[in-house]
């Protein structure tokens, strides 16, 4: 069965590749139209985005039927923000890094990140690995190696 659902998560493999240097897994001209609707879906019509771009939207802008699809997850968020760097995203790219930078610190984290909460502040899972994606960012800026 087929999903039309708009996902935070759907470019990771390419992300991965992009990381990397490997030759694309998708046509280039997809990437940038992609990372646009995940944008428009997932983060802005989500807390007007200042939560970090939601799991998963259906393409009616609604939640998806999946528990997990209405969460955030700051991995991928971190992971995400990292890809719209690579691909020039600037402003997207920081809106979403400091919407998990503001989520995780004024709620009194620090280094115990969660993996991911909702749109009424729950958390799950504190001193998740995942987050360790922040990483990407400074290496796609050329600032580690």
């Amino acid at each position: 069965e087929t999903c039309a659902d708009v996902m935070a998560a759907q470019l990771m493999g390419q992300w991965y590749l992009d990381l990397l240097g490997l030759k694309p897994a998708l046509p280039k001209t997809m990437i940038p139209s992609a990372l646009d609707q995940i944008f428009e879906f997932n983060v802005m019509d989500f807390n007007y985005g200042r939560c970090g771009a939601v799991n998963g939207r259906s393409p009616e802008r609604k939640q998806v039927e999946a528990s997990q699809g209405n969460d955030v997850w700051s991995g991928i968020n971190y992971a995400l923000a990292s890809h719209y760097l690579f691909h020039r995203k600037k402003n997207q790219a920081w809106k979403i890094i400091k919407a998990i930078v503001d989520q995780t610190y004024s709620k009194g984290f620090f280094f115990r990140t969660p993996e991911s909460w909702n749109q009424n502040g729950n958390y799950i899972a504190t001193q998740y690995m995942r987050p360790g994606s922040i990483w990407a960012i400074p290496y796609v800026l050329g600032l580690i190696k």
